[in-house]
């Protein structure tokens, strides 16, 4: 929806600070910007206009007391004036009025626990100057932020500080981004005293005292609830199937709300082919869609049901030579090494297609293959065991052997690693810990374990997806929207029995996991508007030549950001760009990249030409 940023301080904000940063993330809202200042804080919101377009919805929005800087989208703020406030003359539709007004009638911590969406927002007293920043419970909507210099600054992207404030890099996070740690995380960043709000989270920041307080409003194990669990493993499949479609179906239908033309965005697989054939039932929708040219092409499948929904659609192509070519621009966009997702890249296109098209908001899949078990590795891990059993057996014999074990490292110690990857593995214990105590009234440890799963995924990997969607869709004034993320189907899934995710099949569907279904609920309910060669497809994933065939020439790292960072002379330099493995190198060229335009601040032509003379994809 948009994009903001500010700065709480004791002293007056200079403008052209302010408007710094707001020029850094004004791709975010390309139809309005709008400033506050006043003696100890300034803010800018750029915005991107889907509901109630008019200059009523404009932001700041203010009285005599407060501001709110907000960006996303409150699907039951309609319920919320009829129920909270019947007594309001609103001069707009729009959710930003709702909650603004729902901020001053009730304490913040019970306003965010009544809202259903994706939201983050900065709520500002003129009076007392204190400021809280609020994240929504999954991080679907960015918010960064760092104390410095007795002040709180804050942005919707990270750029909008790094353009005025000097960051120390972290080297341990840095090299972490090639194992993609920096897409994954929800509070870490590159950079030292730099941080994202971890989803579900409040910041209160006291000026006068420079002090700030933490508290949560969401943690994902809310969703955990044994009563709902009991009653969903309770019922028959053909109800736990009714109550699916009409929980998914008000989700689909109530992420409509727009008055602006909205589309979707589809690959012709499940999820995304189930979303818009809801959708088209109530709203016209416009399909957006990928061609990645050759092997990995998708567009039988995508062309197959905007054919059935008899709904245009629109193809961006990407070849894979596109990989190189807009390589740099979309990591600036993107803030963060792409290694995890290369398919940003692609994306981007699609999202830059849409907004040629006129449309401002589309529908997304992502969250349905997080919630129910839809990834093939879940179902393969079963075999695991069996597959290690030769490996297994040989070591338990070497470990009967004194002292061979830590000679060999049977245990697979890796200390060096370890400390390398500290903050983000404490992150990911201490939430794996919390999973397990919120399940602890189920006894059978592989359902326990399956059930844990989702949350674990909801609480990492859904993050680096949900990352490349905002920064992506961004880019070019593109909001997505996610009905398998809403909180009524949250609840469902995390509470639904096993069955009803991996299933048993005569069906030879996946020679990964042949007999095992995945999704099984969602797919029930697709037999019911799609076609079989739609719903029982094998999940493809959005492949394309990525970031595994970039072969990285020889001094491309030379004078860059990773020789300065490593202290390589240049005798070290050589080494390395010799002896690293090929995948190695093209992970730390995505670092380079970025590093330079981040850290080193160096035009992006000069690096755009380096990359094109240095990096090749191989398609062989």
């Amino acid at each position: 929806m948009c994009g903001f940023a500010g700065l709480v301080q004791h002293s007056r904000v200079p403008h052209y600070i302010i408007e710094s940063m707001g020029k850094a993330i004004a791709h975010r809202g390309p139809d309005y910007t709008g400033f506050y200042a006043d003696d100890h804080a300034s803010f800018v919101h750029n915005r991107l206009s889907l509901v109630d377009v008019s200059a009523n919805g404009h932001q700041p929005f203010e009285d005599d007391t407060h501001v709110l800087v907000y960006n996303g989208e409150i699907y039951n703020h309609q319920e919320l004036r009829h129920q909270y406030l019947p007594h309001i003359q609103f001069k707009s539709t729009s959710d930003t009025e709702t909650l603004f007004h729902l901020l001053k009638q009730m304490p913040l911590i019970d306003c965010c626990r009544k809202l259903e969406g994706m939201f983050a927002f900065a709520w500002y007293s003129k009076q007392t100057h204190e400021v809280a920043l609020v994240r929504d419970r999954l991080g679907i909507k960015p918010l960064f932020y760092s104390f410095k210099n007795n002040g709180l600054q804050f942005g919707s992207e990270q750029k909008a500080l790094t353009v005025q404030f000097e960051y120390e890099i972290d080297s341990a996070k840095v090299l972490n981004a090639t194992l993609g740690e920096l897409e994954y995380t929800r509070r870490h960043t590159a950079f030292k005293d730099l941080y994202q709000l971890i989803p579900g989270t409040i910041i209160t920041y006291q000026l006068q005292a420079n002090t700030f307080q933490e508290s949560a409003f969401f943690s994902l194990t809310d969703l955990v609830d044994q009563q709902l669990y009991q009653r969903l493993h309770g019922a028959s499949s053909n109800e736990l199937l009714d109550e699916f479609e009409t929980i998914f179906t008000a989700s689909v239908n109530k992420m409509l709300m727009a008055d602006v033309p909205m589309g979707a965005f589809v690959s012709g697989g499940i999820d995304s082919s189930l979303i818009a054939s809801i959708a088209s039932a109530s709203k016209p929708l416009q399909l957006f869609t990928a061609d990645v040219k050759g092997k990995y092409s998708e567009l039988k499948y995508s062309s197959m049901l905007a054919k059935l929904l008899q709904s245009p659609l629109h193809v961006h192509e990407h070849a894979p030579d596109d990989l190189v070519s807009k390589f740099v621009e979309t990591i600036w966009y993107y803030g963060s090494p792409i290694v995890v997702h290369a398919n940003a890249i692609p994306f981007q296109g699609v999202a830059k297609l849409a907004r040629q098209q006129g449309v401002k908001a589309v529908l997304s899949g992502e969250g349905a293959d997080e919630l129910f078990l839809g990834y093939p590795r879940l179902l393969t891990r079963k075999w695991d065991k069996l597959i290690q059993l030769p490996f297994n057996f040989t070591t338990a014999l070497y470990k009967k052997v004194p002292g061979l074990t830590r000679y060999l490292n049977l245990n697979k110690q890796n200390f060096d690693r370890d400390l390398l990857y500290l903050p983000f593995n404490m992150e990911r214990q201490t939430n794996d810990r919390s999973y397990l105590e919120a399940f602890d009234f189920v006894k059978d440890t592989a359902v326990l374990n399956d059930h844990v799963l989702s949350l674990e995924m909801l609480g990492r990997g859904l993050h680096s997806l949900l990352w490349r969607n905002d920064r992506m869709g961004m880019m070019h004034g593109i909001e997505a929207r996610f009905p398998f993320l809403d909180e009524q189907v949250l609840k469902f899934g995390i509470n639904l029995p096993i069955n009803q995710k991996i299933a048993l099949t005569r069906r030879f569907h996946n020679y990964k996991h042949p007999f095992l279904i995945d999704k099984y609920i969602v797919r029930k309910l697709a037999e019911k508007r799609l076609p079989n060669e739609l719903i029982y497809r094998q999940k493809a994933g959005f492949p394309l030549y990525g970031i595994l065939n970039m072969k990285v020439k020889t001094q491309f790292f030379h004078n860059g950001f990773l020789q300065q960072l490593l202290q390589l002379d240049n005798r070290g330099l050589q080494t390395f760009e010799h002896e690293a493995d090929p995948y190695l190198k093209a992970k730390l060229a995505c670092v380079e990249v970025w590093g330079r335009l981040f850290q080193l601040k160096e035009p992006m032509e000069s690096i755009k030409q380096l990359v094109a003379e240095k990096i090749a994809v191989d398609t062989k």
